[in-house]
């Protein structure tokens, strides 16, 4: 489907920088309005942003929950993958996450001018969730839905609706519903994060592991934990050396609406 615009709107984003100090007295809180707002906690951020950053509405689908997870993009071909939220399909009761993947068009100035958008139905993988770059395409989180339909670890090539499972289980007890990934660019291996939000979302069977983070190396099929005692592990990312990884605890918030702030909601 594609959908081009003669120009494509873009609006500044207000970098509002968080001092630490009033903010524990509880004297300095972030801004309340409709305005597109970054939060800067380090000096160090504002090498990523400079000092007039922009944001550019690249889709808008307010009826639907489209945007939700992933948001990953190809560099080489000007391509992003996102994952939506939980959706219901039009007379029917089963639930189901689609892929949206869109292609953008740019102007010889490197802005972009249109772009086409298309929904990705999955293919033998169940409600994908997080993804990363991976070799020439997206190598998915995939919660499954089933046991004929389990979680894992999927890799879908370029043009591919159909995913291929790279690892489904540890040690022969599946995964709960994997959410968020990321590649190690020293040795390829592939490390996520598996909390129970599908069972809690009534798409999963019964939790058969803990809610823990893996480490797997592609290369040699090994599979282990590398970190426990969370709540519900979701977001992982390493810091630029990889000497640190970043996990958040998303505790507070459960998959079936369950939420109390005396439950972990931190990295």
């Amino acid at each position: 489907m594609a959908l081009p615009r003669k120009s494509v709107p873009t609006v500044r984003i207000e970098r509002e920088i968080v001092n630490l100090h009033e903010e524990a007295r509880g004297i300095w809180r972030p801004s309340t309005d409709d305005r597109i707002s970054i939060l800067q906690h380090h000096p160090e951020f504002e090498k990523l942003t400079g000092d007039s950053p922009n944001c550019t509405l690249l889709e808008k689908q307010p009826a639907v929950p489209l945007f939700h997870e992933a948001c990953v993009y190809i560099p080489d071909r000007d391509e992003l993958y996102i994952t939506s939220n939980l959706l219901k399909q039009i007379h029917d009761t089963e639930q189901t996450i689609v892929i949206s993947h869109l292609t953008f068009r740019r102007n010889d100035a490197g802005d972009i001018v249109s772009r086409q958008f298309e929904k990705i139905r999955p293919k033998d993988f169940a409600m994908p969730n997080g993804g990363v770059n991976y070799l020439d395409n997206v190598l998915f989180c995939v919660q499954g839905d089933s046991d004929s339909n389990p979680g894992g670890i999927y890799y879908l090539a370029k043009g591919a609706t159909r995913a291929a499972a790279l690892i489904t289980n540890y040690h022969g007890r599946p995964f709960n519903s994997p959410s968020d990934v990321i590649v190690s660019q020293k040795d390829g291996a592939i490390w996520f994060t598996d909390p129970i939000y599908g069972f809690e979302q009534d798409f999963r069977p019964s939790p058969q592991l803990p809610n823990q983070v893996y480490r797997f190396d592609p290369k040699t099929g090994d599979i282990r934990v590398v970190a426990d005692g969370f709540g519900r592990p979701n977001g992982i990312s390493f810091s630029p050396d990889e000497s640190v990884v970043y996990i958040t605890d998303t505790d507070s918030v459960h998959g079936d609406g369950d939420e109390t702030a005396t439950r972990a909601s931190t990295m």
